[in-house]
């Protein structure tokens, strides 16, 4: 179930209680921290991710990650409940089958609206290059699944890419410009989210 409960006390309806009680995860979703192939995530620095790890674990606590390209190597990026990643995840490798999932918070918490509302120019046009909380271009068969974007600074998910699925996604997300998801592609499919 996914409930919002707006009090009448509360002007404008900017703080209302969100409950969500999700699906339990199951067990081939969930990676093993001690399996080789995994990388555990100790710090924000994500720089240096050996091309042997294809899952990166995000364990309870806060990150703060900024803009992190993920790198092609990587399969999952998994965000456990009680994970607090601040930042952006960005996939533009053209790879297929990425998985980001989970029961963790990713978040633009304490980032300023359109953050870094630099311009780019790309042919004869001029275009605000600000940062999107999940990005992905490209490929084909990526998984977004459980976990909860909050705060976003811009768009929420941004998805151009083929037969992907977005399913148990919940957005929390009061500022101005803060699209829901933008999806520029063909058979895909959104499911059982919160937005």
């Amino acid at each position: 179930a996914k409930i919002s409960v707006e009090f009448d006390d509360d002007q404008g309806f900017k703080d209302p209680l969100m409950i969500f009680a999700d699906s339990l995860e199951k067990n081939e979703d969930v990676p093993q921290v001690n399996d080789a192939n995994v990388y555990l995530v100790t710090d924000s620095n994500l720089s240096n991710i050996p091309a042997s790890k294809r899952i990166v674990y995000f364990k309870p606590g806060v990150y703060n990650i900024n803009k992190w390209e993920i790198p092609p190597t990587v399969d999952q990026v998994y965000i456990a409940g009680g994970a607090y990643v601040k930042g952006y995840l960005y996939s533009t490798s053209k790879r297929s089958g990425l998985k980001i999932n989970g029961r963790g918070i990713l978040t633009a918490d304490g980032y300023g609206y359109h953050y870094p509302e630099n311009r780019m120019i790309v042919g004869d046009k001029n275009y605000f290059a600000f940062y999107m909380m999940v990005f992905i271009k490209g490929g084909q068969n990526h998984i977004l699944d459980g976990i909860t974007i909050t705060e976003a600074t811009s768009f929420n998910i941004f998805l151009d890419a083929a037969q992907s699925l977005i399913n148990d996604v919940k957005i929390i997300s009061f500022r101005y410009n803060n699209d829901g998801m933008s999806i520029n592609s063909h058979n895909n499919t959104i499911t059982n989210c919160f937005i």
